[in-house]
């Protein structure tokens, strides 16, 4: 009963044209890297008609190329940057992720990860600390690219025109009374960030909490991601405290740096 329970459920989330369309992809391998519109046809079992319009639409966002000659479809550039991206996440993660559990478990505070894909920051890792704190940000939650500690610190390492470009696209905005909306105060925090390291932030996102951001470099000196540490304000007493966590979160930015094979070079912005 709770099998075929299951299986009714699965039906009713299936979406069919969704399923056909990853039928289509799912034909490539690394044996079968280009194939012809027939050899589709036959391992998919679709139908022509309904095939040629998936294969164009794959085709025309880049996900498949055409070869002019032979009209064999292989994966197009969609893919690879896609792939790229997952490789970028995947690989950050293992690299920070003991790092990440010792500042965590050091400070009893929230540990955050983020990097920014499709021109939004997403989290790609959360340690939660020992405290009352629940930072709200799922793993794979999206924000605009300069939302919090983490969206400010790899916006600092990006081209002027692109930081213009995004906050046309992504207007700052107010979620504290605290909250900075002002551009040219923007543009300050990040010159900071650049020139100090790291990024400090106090109850301008949430109302109760405050937090550290800190930068992590690749081999080839470009940004691979920002670590971040949350903590309620209360818990936090003085100045000389903030100085310890903020200390202990860029030995973790730079440790993890090194595990993505940082050396110490002069740092590129990310294009």
């Amino acid at each position: 009963m709770e099998g075929r329970k299951k299986n009714e459920n699965t039906e009713k989330y299936r979406l069919d044209s969704l399923e056909r369309v990853l039928d289509v992809i799912e034909c490539f391998t690394y044996e079968r890297q280009k194939l012809s519109l027939v050899e589709i046809t036959r391992l998919t079992g679709q139908n022509h008609t309904s095939l040629k319009r998936i294969l164009f639409t794959l085709t025309n966002r880049n996900y498949l190329s055409q070869d002019k000659e032979t009209k064999k479809y292989q994966f197009g550039i969609k893919f690879f940057e896609i792939g790229g991206l997952v490789y970028a996440s995947m690989s950050l993660r293992k690299a920070a992720a003991s790092h990440l559990a010792k500042l965590r478990d050091d400070t009893g505070f929230t540990v955050l990860l983020g990097i920014i894909m499709e021109e939004q920051l997403i989290y790609v890792d959360k340690w939660e600390g020992h405290n009352v704190l629940r930072v709200s940000p799922r793993i794979g939650s999206r924000r605009p690219p300069h939302f919090g500690i983490l969206g400010r610190v790899l916006m600092a390492y990006m081209p002027p025109d692109k930081i213009d470009r995004l906050l046309t696209k992504y207007p700052l905005e107010q979620y504290t009374e605290k909250s900075i909306t002002n551009i040219q105060e923007f543009y300050k925090i990040l010159s900071e960030i650049r020139q100090n390291g790291f990024v400090f932030e106090r109850e301008e996102i949430h109302q109760g909490t405050m937090g550290f951001a800190a930068p992590i470099w690749r081999a080839d000196n470009t940004i691979a991601g920002a670590v971040g540490i949350a903590m309620p304000v209360i818990l936090v007493n003085d100045e000389r405290e903030e100085q310890t966590i903020a200390h202990k979160l860029c030995q973790a930015a730079i440790a993890i740096s090194k595990e993505m094979g940082y050396n110490g070079g002069p740092i590129t912005r990310t294009t």
